[in-house]
This record gives C-alpha cells, sequence and structure tokens, in this order.
C-alpha cells in the first residue's frame, strides 16, 4: 500500500471533531486504506479486517461508525450493482496512480473528477501480449512481422491494474498487487516495452515475479 499523508488540518476540521473518537478512529484507518482516488470497499466485514486487524469489533459498532461518519461528510456511501462502496470526500494524495481499483461514485458526491481512463480502454489489437521479462519490444525488431508490430502501443498513459487485473489477483490470491504495478510500470517505463495487450503483459509479469516479491510463482497455479 503506496504511503498516505494524513495533513494536521485535520485537527481543526469541525466535521472531525463532531464526531466520537471511536469514529475518528476509524475515519483515520479508512484514510491509511483508501486507494489514490479516496475509494474503499463498503463491506462491514472488509473494513473490520483492513482498519481493525487482528481485533474483534462487532460488525453493528462499524455500522454506527460509519453512520456517524457519513452524517459528518467525512465518507460518502454509494452503491454499485448491489455492492457497497465508500468514497472520502476532500480527498487530496499525491500518488503516482491515479485510478481506482473500485467503481466510481455518483457525479452527485464525487468531488475528485480527474481520472485517467482504465488501462483496459487502451488495448489495440486482438493478438495476446507476450508479457515476459525482456519480451517488450526492445532489441526484438527482427522477430515480429511488421502487421505485428502494428499493434503494438507504448505504455499507457495513467497505466494502472483494471478491474480485470485486479480480479485476476485476487482470484489468485496475490498479495501486493501494487507493488507488482509498480515494478511493472518502471521496468516498462525504462525499457521503451510496447505491448498489443497491456493488462495480460501485467498479469504475465505478476505471475513470473518481475518485482520478486515471491507471490506471484507461489501463489498461482498456472
Amino acid at each position: 500500500m503506496p504511503d498516505r499523508i494524513i495533513r494536521d488540518e485535520l485537527l481543526t476540521s469541525e466535521r472531525y471533531w463532531s464526531v466520537g473518537i471511536e469514529a475518528q478512529r476509524l475515519f483515520v484507518h479508512l484514510l491509511l486504506n483508501a486507494d489514490a482516488l479516496g475509494r474503499f470497499s463498503g463491506k462491514n466485514y472488509t473494513i473490520r479486517a483492513a482498519c481493525y486487524p487482528g481485533h474483534a469489533i462487532d460488525p453493528k459498532l462499524v455500522e454506527k461508525l460509519l453512520s456517524d461518519l457519513h452524517d459528518a461528510d467525512l465518507v460518502r456511501i454509494y452503491e454499485h450493482e448491489g455492492a457497497r462502496y465508500l468514497f472520502i470526500p476532500r480527498y487530496r494524495q499525491r500518488l503516482r496512480a491515479k485510478c481506482s481499483f473500485f467503481p466510481a461514485p455518483p457525479s452527485a458526491i464525487n468531488d475528485i473528477h480527474y481520472e485517467k481512463a482504465d488501462s483496459s480502454q487502451t488495448q489495440v489489437g486482438l493478438e495476446s501480449a507476450e508479457g515476459r521479462e525482456g519480451k517488450g519490444v526492445e532489441g526484438r525488431e527482427g522477430s515480429k512481422s511488421a502487421r505485428a508490430r502494428r499493434h503494438e502501443i507504448p505504455l499507457p498513459e495513467g497505466f494502472c491494474a483494471s478491474p480485470r487485473v485486479v480480479a485476476w489477483a485476487e482470484k489468485r490470491g496475490i498479495e501486493n498487487l501494487d507493488l507488482h504495478v509498480e515494478h511493472f510500470i518502471g521496468r516498462a517505463t525504462a525499457k521503451g516495452y510496447r505491448y498489443v495487450n497491456w493488462d495480460q503483459a501485467l498479469m504475465n509479469a505478476v505471475r513470473d515475479d518481475w518485482a520478486k516479491i515471491g507471490d506471484g510463482r507461489k501463489r498461482v497455479a498456472i
């Protein structure tokens, strides 16, 4: 999880001081768990697991605290396809990835209007990417036909793990996906890789554990 900055202006926030100490603590924990656009799962179990790891917290208490935070406009709750999500308004984190693992909140409650397109929207062509380390376009111009190379594109602006990649990683028990993505982007940028399908290239890189984290090869059944 990338580092988050909690600014000292929180201590002068009327909204923050309008809720009790337990709600304040939950709010800070949500700040630390939210993604780059201030979004997080609204599932009670997920919130308890992420915000109170190793502690038994009454689900009813979590619901009450969420209600308090919602009433104070510290979080905004919305639904997408039957699932509940949280959005933290006035969320100002300067993170490298400007995309989200969670669906966007309704425009009426969303005060973050800058979001780069999902990487899945930048895919070109139908061929599958090789996506192995050293298999970018660099140094292999003679190994592919000119027609195949025409479908390859450089790293898309704002590339990050798309919902498809996130679902793939969750299904296979991949942890630290954000670290895998950061390493993949750095290598692809440094070496000038080009792929037909960047989502598939990322999944292959995670599976082959380019970042040498260990959870790619250890956990994923090939």
